[in-house]
């Protein structure tokens, strides 16, 4: 996907972006402020169909217990392994920390120990 363009999406395509960004520090992809709430998904059935209950307490198990979550993780890991989908990462490079980073840390601490040092011996 380019992002010079916007996208029209639904929301399991994009928990599906979402994911494979998820490791950005910055997302390459946003929603806009001009998105609309969440789409359900239904499913027809005839008003007095004897297997509505075991349906709705199927789905309402499955989705209370992790089963769905975990079944979403499933699908995408098998996108990732099958080259369907790649998991983005960063390319500007990560410098390792050094002491230069702790400087404030380091000033803070010399202050709180000279603090207390001129503390205790008052």
């Amino acid at each position: 996907m380019n992002r010079n363009f916007a996208y029209v999406v639904t929301e399991d395509q994009w928990n599906f972006l979402n994911r494979q960004q998820r490791t950005l520090i910055q997302p390459y992809f946003h929603l806009s402020k001009i998105c609309f709430g969440t789409v359900f998904k239904a499913i027809p059935m005839q008003r007095d169909a004897v297997w509505f209950d075991t349906l709705n307490l199927f789905i309402l198990i499955s989705k209370e217990s992790g089963l769905w979550s975990q079944w979403e993780e499933r699908a995408f890991n098998e996108a990732v392994r099958a080259k369907y989908a790649q998991i983005l990462t960063d390319t500007y490079p990560v410098e390792p920390l050094n002491l230069r980073f702790f400087t404030i840390a380091w000033i803070v601490l010399a202050s709180g120990l000279l603090h207390w040092v001129n503390h205790c011996f008052r």
